[in-house]
């Protein structure tokens, strides 16, 4: 059986250096949506808010507001600078070492 990290180096290293960086950025992506559903799942939660009540101060539906949770979409940061203001908090950034 091949392990999955064999795998994984094997096809990494067939990449030509344009797909590579394709596939970096949307690994660092997949990561960042990963993020930031958690961040809105958290807000929303500390607010008491269900989805429906998040989408309604955010003019958004709930389906969207369970996708971002879900990872399916990367707000912008427009967008999570609405969802915070509407669980009453304020979004900051933060950078930290690699």
């Amino acid at each position: 059986m091949i392990k999955y990290k064999d795998h994984l180096d094997a096809t990494l290293e067939s990449m030509t250096p344009t797909e590579r960086a394709e596939h970096d950025l949307a690994y660092a992506a997949s990561g960042l949506a990963g993020s930031f559903a958690q961040v809105t799942y958290d807000a929303r939660i500390r607010a008491g808010l269900t989805h429906a009540g998040l989408a309604e101060r955010i003019g958004e539906t709930a389906e969207f507001v369970d996708l971002i949770e879900e990872s399916g979409v990367v707000p912008t940061i427009e967008l999570l600078d609405r969802i915070a203001r509407a669980c009453g908090e304020r979004l900051t950034f933060t950078f930290t070492a690699a």
